[in-house]
C-alpha cells in the first residue's frame, strides 16, 4: 500500500509534464493558394524550409537531451520528455505545404530549380 501511495503521486507528475504543447501544424492546403504568383510561392517555399530545418532539428536535439533523465530517473524522468513531439509535427507539415506549394508552381510553369533541397522528415 506505502509503495501504491508513492507510485500515484509520482505518475501523476510524470503526466503534468509542463514541457508538452500542442502541435500547431501548418494546412497543406490554404485558401489563396491558386492567386499566388511564382514569387509568392517560391518566398512561402524558402521559408517554410529554413522553418521546418529549425523545427525538426530542434526536436532531434531536445530528443538527444531528454534521454539522459529517462536513464537517470527511470519512469520519473517522463515528466522531462516531450511525447507530443510538436516541433517535429509542425516541421513535418511545413514540408508537405512545400510538397502541395512545388506541385502549384510547376502547374504554372514557375522557375523552381534554384529552390532550396528538402531537409529530412523528422521520423
Amino acid at each position: 500500500m506505502r509503495l501504491l501511495c508513492l507510485l500515484l503521486p509520482l505518475a501523476a507528475l510524470a503526466c503534468t509534464n509542463p514541457n508538452f504543447r500542442e502541435p500547431q501544424p501548418e494546412p497543406t492546403i490554404q485558401a489563396g493558394d491558386k492567386d499566388m504568383s511564382c514569387e509568392d510561392l517560391a518566398h512561402e517555399y524558402k521559408y517554410n524550409t529554413g522553418e521546418a530545418e529549425y523545427l525538426i532539428t530542434t526536436n532531434q536535439e531536445n530528443d538527444r537531451k531528454e534521454r539522459a533523465p529517462l536513464i537517470v530517473l527511470g519512469p520519473l524522468g517522463l515528466s522531462q520528455v516531450d511525447l507530443r513531439n510538436a516541433s517535429s509535427i509542425e516541421g513535418n507539415a511545413l514540408l508537405d505545404r512545400n510538397g502541395h506549394l512545388l506541385s502549384l508552381a510547376k502547374n504554372k510553369s514557375c522557375e523552381t530549380s534554384s529552390w532550396p533541397k528538402q531537409p529530412n522528415r523528422y521520423e
